[in-house]
């Protein structure tokens, strides 16, 4: 029977440090890995609560003349509102929210009272499940 030599015992030492050192690192990253990835599903459960306690079920852009234009009161809480012919013909009347960007023909920001019957116009508008529309952008285009 051979006889095991200092020189082997203290690289056996090292590589069983090493392997040590490996494991911990190994141990670490997948910590890591799985704290991303769970706080990463509850950002996401949170997104869809918020989304469903809103109510939103779509987002969609109408493009039509303005027809008219009724400027609501904050302290009152009364939304204004935008109701514009598309180009098929049918009306479609909107709320518009209190911090909806709108734009000029120019692309400068306006406010609401800017805006004036026949202006031609492109709305983003995000539907609710009751059916009620809400104007998150509004550009003129004419």
């Amino acid at each position: 029977m051979r006889g095991v030599s200092t020189y082997e015992m203290k690289a056996a030492g090292y590589l069983n440090k090493r392997k040590a050192e490996n494991m911990k690192k190994t141990f670490v990253a997948l910590f890591v890995a799985v704290l991303f990835v769970g706080s990463s599903c509850f950002v996401q459960k949170a997104t869809a609560e918020e989304s469903s306690e809103q109510g939103l079920i779509r987002v969609q852009v109408v493009a039509g003349k303005i027809d008219s234009v009724s400027i609501g009161d904050s302290s009152t809480g009364i939304a204004s509102r935008i109701t514009v012919i598309e180009e098929n013909g049918a009306k479609k009347t909107l709320r518009v929210k209190s911090d909806a960007v709108i734009k000029g023909k120019n692309g400068e920001i306006i406010t609401i009272d800017k805006l004036k019957e026949g202006d031609k116009v492109t709305i983003e508008c995000k539907t609710r499940r009751k059916g009620t529309n809400m104007a998150v952008a509004i550009t003129v285009t004419k």
